[in-house]
């Protein structure tokens, strides 16, 4: 053989080695998370900031799997979110499973190889029953990233396991483990107990606003003439407590009232005739819920809890209590979900996070099917702010402890959360973006960072600690 073509073939030996050599530098980890719904949204952006960014359009630019309606195991749409990107050499798999917050902690009490902490996940290799990819962009930090986003998925991670999906590594909760201790619905029976933290690392992020939100159907009335007036406005803390413990089953024991919403969904025309009984819907969360958790020790007074009974079917039309798993299920007990043959309840009052009580008040599109309303005077992110001259800060309400419903954000883990150092520093970097006070505002338009609030708390109760003196420039004033 000619030296030459030993050369070639050496170099070419070489070259392979060496390619080889870099190929197995190459690493896909994967980090699943699980928990409160109400995280869903940040837990959705917080990829961005962990994967390589992308400022326009690209094929390779991070992708996002949402899924559609998946009938077994039953998951309404919007629940599941995996990312897959890059981070360097290595592939980035990073997803999300929106439960409740009480599967934030219960998830983390065994071992990865236990089937008890596995939650359904998307699996982010199939694009089955998906649309896209579509190029969507998300500011962060005032960073404009683009990704590629499909809707609509269906496939799940281990879909014939024993239960279907993964273990997860952080479990994302609204509160502490000892704050549960709810009931609801009673058939079939739901109940949780306060939650045992032990060998589980808790790591608080953002302060977590919530919000409450009529059905378009509920309307002032004028007692004199008995036609609506316009939406409500505002509720006291006491008719919120006398609502969700249905000591108030009619608007009209509060001095409100209904009209039919029009063909489209929209209030009726102030003016209209009201009706003649003005039956309360309530669309509550099941007890493990920490939106749930969090009312009940912020809202509702010592001895006097949210009711018990009702239905978790959200097919039915009737006025009365409903019980969903998730934010989704209350979303679409107000405002309906024709794909889920979920009907609206015009005459409902539910409570969610205050990003989605937004969504609900001002959709993307279409009509809104629900609004926002105060409660006794105030929400914890009013836009109306932003239409003063000079504007407002839209959160000041919340910022300056005015707004009571809110909690602080938990990212918890195993200790240690991972015995794979890849999983370890990826884990490591999602909790540290969720901290970053830079990041928060673009990751949740609603959320707060805790450096710039004045308010805090060590307890989900409370109390509440004023933490700046003199007080923060936007909360002189406001009392």
């Amino acid at each position: 053989m000619k030296a030459s073509v030993k050369m070639a073939l050496g170099l070419a030996g070489l070259l392979a080695a060496i390619s080889m050599g870099t190929s197995a530098q190459a690493t896909t980890i994967t980090a699943n998370m699980g928990g409160s719904s109400a995280a869903t949204p940040f837990a959705q952006n917080v990829p961005l900031a962990v994967c390589d960014a992308f400022t326009s359009p690209s094929v390779n630019a991070p992708k996002q799997f949402i899924n559609g309606n998946i009938s077994s195991p039953s998951i309404t749409a919007g629940k599941l979110i995996s990312w897959s990107c890059t981070q360097g050499s290595n592939t980035l798999v990073i997803r999300y499973s929106a439960t409740g917050s009480s599967d934030g902690y219960l998830k983390l009490q065994n071992s990865e190889a236990s089937a008890s902490s596995f939650m359904p996940f998307l699996d982010e290799t199939s694009t089955t029953g998906c649309t896209g990819p579509t190029d969507t962009t998300a500011t962060i930090g005032g960073v404009i990233y683009h990704y590629n986003q499909y809707t609509g998925c269906t496939t799940l991670v281990n879909p014939s396991g024993t239960p279907p999906g993964a273990p997860v590594q952080i479990g994302w909760a609204d509160v502490d483990g000892a704050t549960f201790h709810q009931t609801g619905p009673l058939v079939p029976l739901t109940k949780v107990t306060p939650i045992d933290t032990t060998g589980i690392t808790i790591n608080k992020t953002a302060i977590v606003p919530f919000a409450f939100v009529l059905g378009n159907g509920v309307q002032n009335v004028n007692p004199a003439t008995g036609k609506v007036t316009g939406l409500v406005n505002s509720l006291s803390q006491e008719q919120v407590i006398g609502l969700f413990s249905r000591q108030v089953v009619d608007w009209r024991q509060i001095g409100l009232g209904t009209a039919p919403v029009n063909g489209d969904g929209s209030p009726a025309a102030v003016g209209t005739t009201a009706d003649a009984t003005s039956p309360v819907t309530l669309c509550l969360r099941k007890a493990g819920s920490g939106t749930k958790a969090t009312l009940d020790v912020t809202v509702m007074v010592e001895g006097v809890k949210e009711v018990t009974s009702g239905s978790s079917d959200l097919t039915q039309a009737a006025d009365g209590v409903y019980f969903g798993t998730s934010t989704q299920d209350v979303r679409d007990c107000i405002q309906g979900n024709s794909g889920s043959s979920r009907p609206a309840h015009p005459h409902a009052i539910g409570y969610m996070e205050a990003d989605q009580g937004y969504l609900v008040n001002f959709p993307t599109s279409g009509i809104a099917q629900g609004y926002l309303v105060r409660m006794d005077g105030y929400l914890s992110y009013d836009s109306s702010q932003l239409t003063l001259i000079p504007p407002g800060d839209p959160q000041v309400y919340q910022k300056c402890g005015k707004w009571k419903y809110w909690t602080i954000e938990r990212l918890n883990t195993r200790t240690p959360a991972s015995s794979d150092s890849n999983v370890l520093t990826l884990i490591n970097s999602i909790i540290s973006k969720a901290n970053d006070p830079n990041l928060i505002a673009g990751m949740n338009f609603t959320w707060v960072a805790g450096v710039n609030s004045q308010v805090t708390k060590n307890a989900d109760p409370g109390p509440i600690s004023f933490v700046n003196t003199p007080a923060l420039s936007l909360c002189n004033g406001i009392n």
